[in-house]
């Protein structure tokens, strides 16, 4: 991402992505060189194929860490404050006001509390309470992350964040409040079903 004065450069927005659900199946394993199949594989003619259910792989992302390559502005006139706001299929997330960010510097998200794909139901905040469901969500899937710098002034529209309709999720108030922040960046991962 190309450095823009008044912009913080991302160096890496690490995500955590991981197989939900109690169907989850191992990798396959390697044969080992010079074993070869059975001879004769025998199968029971009583096998309930019947029974057998197709399990689908589901899963669920996590925010880990951002790192701040740039500060906005001028190093030396303070720290920014940073919102980080996701949006997926199902809804949208938001953090609190990360203060105290400089160039250089690296904040930690609790992954078990920074779900972007697979949230649950409700109001949430990144970082502080976006749990992920325990389902997790089938592929294909998708997901935008966008970075605020957050400042005040005396002009501008203020966001008023709604609350989500039944079975979606929302953040309790809005990465760009409207009052002058700073845009940073945006990137937006979609991954296919394979």
């Amino acid at each position: 991402m190309t450095t823009i004065t008044k912009k913080l450069s991302l160096a890496s927005v690490a995500l955590a992505l991981s197989t939900a659900g109690a169907g989850a199946q191992a990798p396959p394993t390697v044969p080992q060189p010079g074993v070869g199949p059975p001879a004769a594989v025998v199968l029971p003619l009583d096998i309930p194929w019947h029974t057998f259910e197709v399990i689908e792989r589901r899963y669920k992302i996590e925010a880990l860490r951002f790192k701040a390559l740039d500060e906005t502005g001028i190093d030396w006139w303070g720290s920014d404050e940073v919102m980080v706001e996701t949006t997926e299929a199902k809804g949208w997330t938001v953090t609190n006001e990360i203060g105290d960010i400089d160039s250089g510097d690296t904040h930690h998200f609790d992954p078990a509390k920074s779900c972007i794909v697979g949230v649950r139901p409700g109001i949430v905040v990144l970082g502080k309470t976006s749990v992920c469901d325990t389902a997790g969500e089938p592929a294909p899937l998708g997901f935008q992350v966008d970075f605020w710098e957050k400042d005040w002034s005396l002009f501008g529209f203020p966001c008023k964040a709604l609350p989500p309709a039944a079975g979606r999720h929302a953040g309790p108030h809005c990465g760009n409040d409207g009052q002058g922040d700073d845009f940073i960046g945006r990137r937006r991962i979609d991954l296919s079903i394979q």
